[in-house]
């Protein structure tokens, strides 16, 4: 079919007269030939054009988490963080009885012999430590105000990142660039042949995409999923999308397995 004309055959739902060839509104998995005079073949939409019936994805399980968590892939004198009271080593755990009951705790070793003792529940306070080279950091002193000034140098750091990135962004607004056509209907059939059943998350990321793409402003966006999710099949109809108006795309792998 011409793009913009769709074929629309004469369906029928009786076959109770010869036919060179009719179409029938049904659902089959597959055809089969019946041997009368003369012989009669029926074959499915999936055997002429190849299609197989989608395949439902299956959902990630969301579990809650528990405080265990947290600190289950900390090692002994692995460097950690506590949310209010800086950078710390960690000792591993401690049984302490309070109010005559046997508790755990996160043993904190700070500066000198400065030790914090952090309740099992209150773990998502301390998350491990992160830096910029392999050179061990420098321990936090309790009780003094090392830490505040600390955090508050990164705060002054990360507001002065943020106003950047809103000159930034108010360039880019300001910026023009093509805006792409509506979908065609090549587009749609494209799309109807992905032979699984897309997932909501990749119906509003395409949604999201291609709502970018029509705008007349450049798009800024990353596409995040983990392996099997379905980025590729995003991103292949955005380059269709593309194409269609006339552009060129330029598809970049890290590997040639997945080129």
């Amino acid at each position: 079919a011409e793009q913009g004309r769709t074929i629309r055959p004469n369906v029928v739902t009786r076959l109770d007269q010869p036919l060179d060839l009719a179409f029938v509104e049904g659902a089959l998995a597959e055809g089969w030939q019946l041997r009368v005079q003369p012989t009669l073949h029926l074959l499915t939409d999936a055997e002429i054009f190849g299609w197989r019936r989608p395949e439902p994805r299956r959902q990630p399980v969301q579990r809650a988490i528990s405080p265990e968590a947290h600190f289950a892939d900390l090692q002994p004198n692995d460097y950690v963080v506590h949310g209010d009271y800086g950078v710390a080593r960690f000792l591993g755990l401690h049984k302490m009885a309070l109010d005559g009951a046997q508790r755990e705790y996160l043993a904190l070793q700070f500066s000198g012999t400065d030790m914090l003792y952090v309740p099992i529940h209150q773990a998502d306070r301390v998350s491990r430590y992160v830096g910029a080279d392999d050179q061990p950091p420098t321990l936090t002193r309790l009780g003094s105000s090392e830490w505040q000034t600390r955090k508050e140098a990164a705060r002054r750091a990360a507001e002065e990142t943020a106003r950047e990135m809103l000159e930034l962004y108010a360039k880019r607004a300001a910026a023009r660039s093509h805006a792409f056509s509506p979908d065609t209907a090549w587009q749609a059939e494209l799309e109807a042949s992905f032979p699984y059943i897309e997932t909501e998350d990749q119906l509003r990321a395409l949604a999201e995409v291609k709502a970018d793409m029509e705008r007349p402003t450049p798009m800024d966006r990353l596409l995040c999923g983990d392996v099997g999710f379905g980025k590729t099949e995003v991103a292949l109809r955005a380059a269709f999308k593309a194409v269609m108006d006339g552009k060129q795309v330029a598809l970049l792998v890290p590997t040639t397995v997945l080129a």
